[in-house]
């Protein structure tokens, strides 16, 4: 198993935890720099990490949006909680805004983990990011 990357300490955004009335939940994880430090982290998750899953543009009304679904075995602070299927999303407008300002362009959607995950016992944990050295891979999501 190697460890592709990991959070810097998690926030109230990352976890999707509602904090009053202005909170806009978004119900995902900006897949960024990390404390790896990843230079190149706005291709690294959708050419490196995820690039052995099927890609799709998937909505029309969002043309430069790719979509792939990922199994994750999900392990939160040692407990085995089982697999999850959630969907990636990877922006290719590498000439927005978004890309510009230097920020996050592959997102994980929470989905069916969100109930699990919006917990204020992991604020300022990490998320990491592994992938089982198996083929096809299989990925693990871990808060610790």
């Amino acid at each position: 198993m190697t460890l592709l990357w990991e959070s810097a300490p998690l926030t109230n955004r990352d976890l999707n935890i509602f904090t009053s009335d202005n909170t806009h939940l978004t119900g995902q994880i900006n897949l960024d720099a990390g404390i790896n430090l990843i230079p190149d982290f706005q291709t690294y998750f959708r050419n490196d990490v995820f690039n052995n899953l099927e890609w799709q543009f998937r909505r029309p009304q969002y043309p430069h949006l790719e979509y792939a679904d990922c199994e994750f075995e999900v392990i939160l602070e040692d407990r085995n909680i089982g697999f999850f299927n959630l969907e990636l999303v990877h922006s290719t407008a590498f000439n927005s805004p978004t890309a510009l300002q230097n920020n996050a362009m592959t997102k994980i959607k929470w989905g069916g983990l969100r109930d699990y995950i919006d917990n204020p016992d992991y604020l300022g944990l990490t998320l990491k990011i592994y992938r089982f050295n198996t083929n096809p891979y299989t990925y693990r999501l871990e808060i610790s």
